[in-house]
């Protein structure tokens, strides 16, 4: 998998010009990230800006429902705090949804601010509780190693606003429950028989009985 990284924005706030993590280093020749796995060291008090273009095939998740169907867009800001990293973002994506009345593929825009805190995960015994989040912690991950990953909490946001039933339309008329035709596109001459939900169950419990 690769991702398409753009070339920082280092004009949106002054950066350290000699060390990083108490190493000597030059930032602005250095390449600080070409994904969106970010290592911690390079990561410098301040705050770095970055912007990303990532694959759809590297975004796409099934399990989430989320079919991008053109590169998405996102923009952040990372902070460190000792070893616990801040990031606050934006994220602009459009993927493909099924509408729930028609079954129509269509395109759904998604954009919004992520935040997200990464904390190392914690080794031995008894420590455990602190990975035992609060209902107002819940944008907390936890990484392993020396590196994060922010397509996590990207891919998080988008399936959160992803609608439980997607229309196509609000006024989409659905499929005739008979022959099946697209209502939006057509009349079918089918009979319509509304029935009283209260009495569905009654009708099952005739129909059965038959």
């Amino acid at each position: 998998m690769s991702y398409c990284w753009l070339e920082p924005d280092f004009n949106s706030q002054p950066f350290p010009s000699d060390k990083v993590v108490g190493q000597e280093s030059d930032l602005m020749s250095q390449e600080l990230f070409t994904t969106l796995s970010v290592k911690v060291s390079l990561i410098p008090e301040d705050g770095i800006a970055r912007k990303w273009v990532i694959d759809p095939e590297n975004f796409n998740d099934r399990l989430s429902r989320i079919a991008a169907e053109r590169p998405v867009e996102a923009t952040g800001r990372l902070y460190r705090a000792g070893t616990t990293i801040y990031f606050d973002g934006e994220v602009d994506a459009t993927v493909r949804l099924d509408c729930s009345r028609c079954l129509k593929t269509f395109s759904f825009s998604v954009s919004g601010e992520v935040s997200a805190i990464f904390m190392p995960e914690v080794d031995g015994e008894g420590e455990e509780p602190e990975k035992q989040l609060r209902a107002d912690d819940l944008d907390v991950q936890f990484y392993d190693g020396a590196e994060i990953d922010l397509l996590p909490p990207m891919r998080d946001y988008v399936a959160f606003e992803i609608p439980m039933r997607p229309l196509c339309a609000d006024d989409c008329n659905g499929l005739c429950p008979e022959c099946g035709s697209d209502l939006n596109k057509t009349k079918c001459s089918c009979e319509k028989h509304q029935v009283d939900p209260r009495f569905s169950a009654l009708k099952k419990l005739i129909t059965s009985e038959e």
